[in-house]
């Protein structure tokens, strides 16, 4: 709770004062969504946050973005980054 999906208009308006970041978010969460990475967002959070859940975590749009420019934007890298995206038996 407390989190609301935005589309990707709204998240237009919420960091129009940098344009540059807007793209990149956007360009990121397309990227994923290709190699069919499960991702659910973006969020907005109350401190003005943009997050997107992949797999089972939440990383942020500064997150996102940072391992968008190492090359580091697919399964292996996020794992790397934040540990394995699914639950193992």
């Amino acid at each position: 709770m407390g989190q609301k999906q935005i589309t990707p208009e709204v998240l237009a308006t919420r960091v129009l004062s940098n344009p540059e970041r807007y793209a990149e978010i956007r360009a990121a969460l397309r990227s994923m969504r290709n190699q069919g990475i499960l991702v659910a967002g973006p969020f907005r959070r109350h401190n003005g946050t943009i997050v997107v859940n992949v797999g089972k975590f939440v990383l942020t749009g500064d997150e996102i973005i940072e391992l968008m420019k190492q090359g580091q934007l697919n399964v292996a890298g996020i794992e790397a980054f934040a540990g394995p995206l699914h639950e193992t038996s």
